[in-house]
C-alpha cells in the first residue's frame, strides 16, 4: 500500500491568529464604536432578520413562534 491509498480522516487544525499591538487596539476601538452605535430594537419581531424568518416560515407552513 502506498501513500496514495491512505484516506485523510481529519482536517489539520490551523493556528488562530492573535491580534497584538496596534492591530489589537484598532480592532477594540472599532468593536467598542460599533457597540456604542448599536441602536437595538424594543421588539424582536420588528427586527429585519425575524421578519425575514417569519416570511420563510410562513411560506413553509411552519409556526412563527420558532423565531
Amino acid at each position: 500500500m502506498n501513500m496514495k491509498d491512505y484516506i485523510t480522516m481529519a482536517t489539520a487544525i490551523k493556528a488562530i491568529p492573535t491580534l497584538k499591538g496596534k492591530e489589537a487596539r484598532e480592532f477594540l476601538r472599532h468593536a467598542e464604536e460599533a457597540e456604542r452605535n448599536y441602536k437595538g430594537t424594543n421588539n424582536r419581531d420588528d427586527h429585519s432578520y425575524c421578519q425575514m424568518a417569519h416570511a420563510i416560515l410562513s411560506k413553509a407552513g411552519r409556526s412563527w413562534e420558532m423565531c
